[in-house]
């Protein structure tokens, strides 16, 4: 749940989380696209009425798991304890993976992992190998939050096993100057030159997002967006946006400029889901 103050002091509630906003910006940019959840969700009212707001958008549900007597999460600070840190602990991985037979891409983030105590994080990269083995391309953005985690060499660790599956990985280059001490753009494509990523898509904030592939490297510029109100959901509406248009049959660049042009839309409003009517427009905008 999101929590934040309008104009009149009051506080606004709303739905959001990295995973669930790359989803929400997924299905926005190519309804046609059949996007399942997987989460742990609480017994309260408020994770029956996130659910329900899920839905709106468009998600499928149908793969996600109760947990007794929890609540859904408030952002970073009251993640502790939230439906979706047992959700390891609930699912039944077998008949979970009898359900995912013919998916596309699994999209998981650093954020998934960080949730979650050691076991569950060994279960739930256990499952994203199986997933992999099914025929699933595999995305993964770091998202490094320092709060979550128990510090640096623990990072490392668990980011570097999802390197190990990835076939995109989006990292930002600030994130990999603090885990991994690589300074330039040009520093971590040699570091991935160890695994054996598909597309490399790298964040390099005014230097714009460069992809690297088998096929060459491909770079958009940065362009400001026009005012910059809540940096909340930029990374998710990016990462949703690329992911969406490459199913669509895009290509590298053109997918990059889509997720470019979304998160410059999605950074001038307040709250991580903007409203369908201010995407449409401002994105319609952005297009022509």
């Amino acid at each position: 749940m999101e929590l934040r103050a309008n104009s009149q002091g009051e506080m606004v509630k709303s739905f959001a989380g990295d995973t669930y906003n790359t989803a929400v910006y997924a299905k926005r940019f190519n309804p046609q696209l059949t996007l399942q959840y997987l989460t742990g969700l609480g017994e309260d009212h408020f994770s029956q009425e996130m659910l329900t707001a899920g839905e709106n958008h468009g998600l499928d549900f149908s793969l996600s798991m109760p947990v007794n007597k929890a609540a859904i999460g408030i952002f970073t600070y009251w993640r502790k304890n939230s439906a979706a840190t047992y959700l390891m602990k609930t699912v039944n991985v077998s008949l979970l993976l009898d359900k995912c037979q013919s998916l596309k891409y699994v999209y998981f983030s650093g954020i998934s992992l960080a949730i979650m105590d050691e076991e569950d994080k060994r279960t739930l990269l256990e499952l994203i190998v199986q997933l992999k083995h099914l025929g699933a391309e595999i995305v993964f953005d770091p998202n490094y939050r320092p709060s979550m985690w128990n510090d640096v060499t623990h990072t490392q660790h668990w980011l570097t096993q999802c390197y190990k599956l990835a076939d995109i990985v989006l990292p930002g280059l600030d994130e990999h100057k603090t885990l991994f001490g690589h300074q330039t753009k040009n520093e971590i494509v040699s570091y991935f030159k160890n695994f054996a990523v598909k597309e490399l898509v790298i964040k390099c904030d005014n230097d714009g997002v460069f992809c690297i592939t088998a096929d060459g490297e491909y770079h958009v510029p940065f362009t400001p967006a026009a005012q910059q109100v809540d940096s909340t959901a930029a990374g998710d509406s990016f990462a949703g946006t690329y992911i969406a248009a490459r199913a669509t049959g895009r290509s590298v660049k053109q997918s990059l400029i889509d997720a470019t042009d979304v998160a410059r839309v999605v950074v001038q409003h307040p709250g991580a889901i903007i409203s369908n009517e201010a995407y449409t427009f401002q994105l319609n905008q952005a297009l022509t």
